[in-house]
C-alpha cells in the first residue's frame, strides 16, 4: 500500500509573503470548498486504495464507497492511478441537495451509520505521485491532462457531484483582492493562494501557500459547557466546545479551539467557574440561517474574579 503522507497545509494570510511571492515568480489562487479533506491515496501496484483525512485517520462512514472504488468494476482505473494521491474536499449533500456546513460534513463522516454513493459532492484540487509529480509546482501537476482525467472519472464511481478545481494565475494584488471577491460571491469559502514554482512538499506550510478566507471576532457568553468525545464517542474528560450567547442574543455552540488539554480539563472539572464568563470567539461570518460559520474559542475577555465583566 502507498503510504499515507501528511498533506500540505497553506498557512494564514500573510499579505507581505504573498506580495514577495507574487514578485518574485507570481501566484496560482484556486477557489476553497467548504468542506472537509480528503487524501485518496491509491496503493503503488494497484491492489487498492484508502480515504484518509488530513490527520492521517479513516472515516468510519465511509465504508460503502471505499468498497466502492475498491471493486473490480474500476480496476483499470487504480491501474492508470497507481501510486498517486488525488486531494480533494468533501461536502456533504442533504436529501433536498444542499450543500451541508463543515461541521455537518465532518460530523457524518464519523459516525457508524455508513453514508451511501452520491451523498458527497467533491472538489478535485490536486494530483501528485512521489516520482511522477516530484519538482512540479501546482500547474504542473494539474497540466497532466491524462492523469486528472483518470482520476475525476475514478470519483464519479461514488460521487455523481464532482468538480475540476482550476488554478488561475494571478498578475497583482489588486488582481488578487478582485478573484477573492468574485468566488466569494460565487458561493466558496475563499481561496488558497500559491507560489509558482513551488513544488508539493508534504506536512509542511513552506511553499503549500496561504488561505485567504473572511474572519472575524464576536463576544459571547458561556451557557454550558460540552464534554469532548473520542472516535469511539468515550468521554475524555475535558471540555469539548462550549454553549453560548451572542452579544444579539442568538445562541450557537463554539468549538475550544486554541485551548490546551489542560485548560480544557479545568473547564470540565470546574464548571461553575467558568459558566457564566465573557469569551471572544473567532468566526468566519455570520450565516443567512442565524448561525455562525466555524466558530471557534479565541480568548478570554473576562477574569475568574471578575466574571462576565469585559477587562
Amino acid at each position: 500500500m502507498t503510504k499515507f503522507t501528511t498533506p500540505r497545509r497553506p498557512s494564514e494570510f500573510n499579505e507581505k509573503a504573498i506580495a514577495k511571492a507574487l514578485k518574485a515568480k507570481g501566484l496560482y489562487a484556486m477557489g476553497k470548498a467548504d468542506g472537509v479533506r480528503f487524501q485518496i491515496v491509491i496503493a503503488e501496484d494497484a491492489s487498492n486504495v484508502v480515504i484518509y483525512s488530513r490527520s492521517g485517520k479513516t472515516f468510519r462512514a465511509l465504508g460503502i464507497i471505499t468498497e466502492a472504488l475498491n471493486s473490480e468494476i474500476y480496476h483499470d482505473y487504480r491501474v492508470d492511478l497507481a501510486g498517486w494521491t488525488i486531494e480533494c474536499e468533501a461536502v456533504l449533500a442533504d436529501s433536498n441537495a444542499n450543500l451541508c456546513t463543515c461541521a455537518e460534513t465532518s460530523g457524518s463522516l464519523q459516525r457508524v451509520e455508513q453514508m451511501g454513493l452520491n451523498r458527497l459532492v467533491l472538489y478535485l484540487f490536486d494530483i501528485h505521485h512521489p516520482e511522477s509529480t516530484k519538482g512540479q509546482d501546482l500547474k504542473e501537476r494539474l497540466g497532466n491532462y491524462y492523469q486528472r482525467q483518470q482520476a475525476i472519472r475514478y470519483l464519479k464511481a461514488v460521487s455523481r457531484n464532482v468538480f475540476e478545481v482550476t488554478a488561475r494565475e494571478i498578475t497583482s494584488m489588486g488582481h488578487l483582492q478582485e478573484t477573492y471577491e468574485e468566488y466569494r460571491k460565487g458561493g466558496w469559502e475563499g481561496l488558497v493562494v500559491t507560489p509558482k514554482g513551488a513544488a508539493y512538499v508534504h506536512g509542511k506550510k513552506a511553499g503549500a501557500g496561504w488561505k485567504m478566507k473572511p474572519e472575524e471576532t464576536q463576544e459571547a457568553t458561556i451557557t454550558g459547557i460540552i464534554e469532548a468525545v473520542d472516535e469511539a464517542g468515550k468521554p475524555k474528560g475535558m471540555a469539548g466546545s462550549f454553549k453560548v450567547t451572542y452579544e444579539d442574543g442568538t445562541e450557537g455552540v463554539v468549538g475550544a479551539g486554541c485551548m490546551t488539554h489542560e485548560e480544557r480539563k479545568l473547564c470540565w472539572t470546574y464548571q461553575d467557574l467558568y459558566v457564566g464568563r465573557l469569551i471572544e470567539v473567532k468566526l468566519m461570518e455570520d450565516l443567512s440561517t442565524g448561525g455562525k460559520r466555524h466558530p471557534v474559542f479565541k480568548q478570554w475577555r473576562d477574569s475568574i474574579e471578575d466574571k462576565g465583566v469585559k477587562i
